[in-house]
């Protein structure tokens, strides 16, 4: 089976070749490992976002407030081995719960539940955290005409479109995940680079997002 570690740096190959920063959501137990994506990311030349996306992956709604705050000391504690402060947060399996425990942790944005088929391209204010609304998984509708179509409305109407996958929606193999790459990725970052270029469009992460809506207010 293809390691996990080369199937994240390929994607961080992609987004580092694009110039495209990205929000990178890590297990806690990833800290443990060595080789961690994270000194990947510590060492790319693009400037992403280092989140965190619960230690075990257990769902936040199942947990008690102790158990939820353990999650987040164990968090912050693997973090800091490597000097990273985690601001952004991504609930596993979109499970939200104890916004407070993230303020308390310092945290300043977390990914909401939702999809494409409800009102999907917002950012919004919770107490003093964002909820970064997901607008669209690219892993379940693979098509980059319908992707680029659903940027054309985000870009119309000035709204935020919030990406997201995981790294299996892609294949278990090398050869797999580079065809997704090419065939999905590839043309959707083509397109986007060229409205960049226009001025109808930045590329943001979770976090970067999240400062330039506090510049509003």
């Amino acid at each position: 089976m293809f390691a996990a570690l080369s199937a994240r740096a390929l994607f961080v190959e992609t987004f580092n070749d694009f110039e495209v920063p990205v929000t990178f959501a890590i297990r806690g137990q990833l800290t443990e490992v060595n080789n961690s994506i994270l000194k990947i990311l510590l060492e790319s030349p693009v400037k992403h976002d280092i989140g965190a996306h619960g230690y075990y992956h257990r769902e936040f709604t199942n947990l008690s407030r102790n158990e939820a705050e353990n999650e987040l000391n164990l968090i912050s504690a693997g973090m800091n081995k490597f000097s990273i402060v985690p601001r952004s947060f991504v609930f596993p399996k979109n499970c939200v719960a104890h916004l407070d425990l993230l303020e308390k942790y310092g945290y300043k944005c977390y990914r909401g539940y939702g999809g494409f088929m409800n009102d999907c391209m917002y950012i919004e204010k919770k107490g003093r955290l964002y909820d970064i609304h997901p607008s669209f998984c690219i892993g379940q509708v693979k098509n980059p005409t319908f992707s680029r179509k659903i940027l054309d409305i985000a870009i119309a109407k000035k709204l935020p479109f919030h990406i997201w996958f995981h790294l299996w929606n892609f294949g278990e193999t090398k050869e797999s995940i580079q065809r997704s790459i090419n065939n999905v990725f590839f043309p959707l970052f083509k397109y986007a680079k060229k409205k960049e270029k226009s001025s109808l469009l930045t590329f943001e992460t979770m976090l970067s997002a999240t400062e330039e809506v506090e510049k509003l207010f």
